[in-house]
């Protein structure tokens, strides 16, 4: 009978020994010419839709980071969502991962990370198969206007499952030329412990959120409004600019109770009265706004006027944002009045002047058409 000893497990790597073993304690049971060295453990790469992941599109891999990583499912679980920032990486010898590197490469800051988000049928319905083609449709708008309107993500590719059930759309997370890092959310502007923000804050806050502004207009008048505008939702690039994640609802045919928790418009969460669109945007922003710079958002029912709780914002942008969280659409100004009001804001800031006369532009209210 053979010696047990000589029985190498199944993960063993045999390899010809000349000269000396070092470091062989381990190998001490076995003799003759030949060492067996236990092959190296495989790396472990997690499933699913969670940290460390790996997700193909097409025919790219993409590394899921657990910031913004997100799964919900439809009311009846037939559609399952899916969202998550992710790292696209190349594939090295042995099928292991090896980030991009080097410039004009898959390393370019627009293609280094991407926003990931896919649509699961679980079970076929034609609510669910309505819920497939949303990101068919938001792919179709970004293709079409994200060349003519700043602040817009680049789609990256959009893939469909064989089985037709699943679809994952990949647009450009912007990131850091000089870090290559992600660029953030307009969300780690929030002060801890819900603190006011301080002027200096302010000033390069405004001048974002007046780019989002123009972002916002443009889109209205193609007849897109986003919907679910929150600050984990608008990325802040380099030199004030803010990009928008992705459309949001945009795609997505209103419903009662969509949009986001903290900036739901009164339209939204009654689903009833007006229907979900520009001024829902310009609720949520100015929702997101009074959440920065007060650190809390505003009151479901008649918010409290801004300066009240935040005190060193200008009067300018404070009577604007006030008007903006009206619970009647027809009351909020459009997002063109809004931006210019954040322009003036930062011009306000800028010349040490919290004071604006009563007749100073912008105007707030809008004749109905």
């Amino acid at each position: 009978m053979n010696d047990p000893r000589d029985r190498a497990p199944s993960d063993a790597l045999h390899v010809a020994i000349n000269g000396d073993l070092v470091n062989g304690d381990q190998f001490k049971n076995y003799y003759g010419p030949r060492v067996i060295i236990p092959a190296g453990t495989p790396e472990t790469v997690p499933v699913g839709w969670s940290g460390g992941a790996d997700v193909r599109v097409g025919a790219h891999v993409y590394l899921l980071c657990d910031p913004f990583l997100r799964t919900s499912s439809s009311p009846d679980h037939s559609v399952l969502y899916r969202e998550a920032l992710a790292l696209r990486v190349a594939r090295g010898p042995g099928g292991r991962r090896a980030r991009p590197r080097g410039r004009g490469s898959e390393a370019a800051p627009d293609h280094r990370y991407a926003w990931l988000r896919q649509v699961r049928v679980r079970e076929e319905t034609a609510a669910a198969r309505a819920e497939l083609k949303t990101l068919a449709v938001e792919r179709e708008y970004l293709t079409r206007l994200s060349g003519q309107i700043a602040g817009l993500p680049r789609v990256l590719h959009m893939e469909t499952e064989p089985d037709g059930r699943t679809a994952t759309l990949a647009v450009a997370w912007p990131s850091s030329r000089k870090s290559q890092e992600p660029f953030p959310a307009l969300e780690t502007l929030l002060e801890p412990g819900g603190a006011a923000m301080d002027p200096f804050r302010m000033f390069d806050l405004f001048r974002g959120l007046a780019h989002l502004c123009d972002t916002l207009a443009a889109l209205h008048t193609h007849g897109v409004a986003h919907r679910r505008l929150t600050p984990s939702g608008i990325i802040m690039c380099d030199g004030g600019r803010v990009k928008l994640r992705d459309l949001g609802l945009a795609a997505r045919e209103p419903r009662a109770g969509e949009g986001p928790p903290d900036g739901q418009a009164p339209e939204q969460r009654h689903g009833r009265g007006a229907r979900p669109g520009p001024k829902t945007d310009v609720y949520q922003v100015a929702a997101l706004t009074h959440h920065l710079l007060t650190g809390r958002p505003p009151a479901v029912r008649a918010p409290l006027p801004l300066r009240r709780q935040a005190p060193d914002v200008p009067d300018r942008i404070s009577h604007v944002l006030d008007a903006a969280l009206a619970s009647d659409p027809d009351a909020r100004p459009d997002a063109a009045v809004l931006g210019a009001a954040f322009r003036a804001a930062r011009a306000d800031l800028s010349r040490g002047n919290d004071d604006v006369s009563p007749g100073d532009p912008p105007r707030i209210h809008q004749p109905r058409p």
